[in-house]
């Protein structure tokens, strides 16, 4: 019986965190913490920004910073347990500038949000990531890994001018 009720409880408690993550739109949710985050990483300050699409779950964004133009895409994806919101800062050539977890609502997968491993997407383009070949494994994030690769290359292609 004890089993049971922690188990409905589990559920109840993610659908909650599910409902409560997405309550907001996702960009301007997001924007302050990702922005000043933006500027201490790349250097690049959000000075104009048109949302170009924005649904319950995702979001994209092109931003003008000092130091040319980007698209920011804002992402949930599936861990073990639980689903996590990401943001992807990618330039006009394709290559990708910047990754962020902005939530990530549980300890199962935890090294995916490491910045060290979030810092080798770097300079790489969405469409060509490979988990375990171009992109290194992360010991105990597997899912949550595999499922940040997913994301990112399933992402519009931005085309180089």
């Amino acid at each position: 019986m004890k089993r049971k009720i922690s188990l409905l409880s589990f559920i109840v408690m993610m659908l909650l965190n599910s409902a409560f993550l997405f309550s907001q739109q996702p960009f301007e949710s997001y924007k302050k913490s990702f922005g000043s985050s933006l500027k201490k990483s790349t250097g690049i300050q959000m000075e104009e920004y048109e949302i170009i699409h924005e649904e319950d779950d995702n979001a994209e964004v092109f931003m003008k910073g000092g130091r040319g133009i980007f698209k920011l895409y804002i992402r949930r994806a599936a861990g073990r347990t639980h689903k996590f919101v990401f943001s992807i800062l990618v330039d006009m050539q394709n290559k990708i500038r910047d990754i962020q977890i902005l939530e990530y609502p549980s300890d199962y997968g935890i090294g995916a949000t490491n910045k060290k491993w979030l810092s080798k997407f770097k300079g790489k383009t969405p469409g060509e990531l490979i988990y375990k070949s171009n992109v290194d494994a992360v010991s105990g994030s597997t899912i949550s890994a595999n499922s940040i690769v997913n994301v990112i290359n399933n992402l519009p292609q931005t085309k180089p001018d």
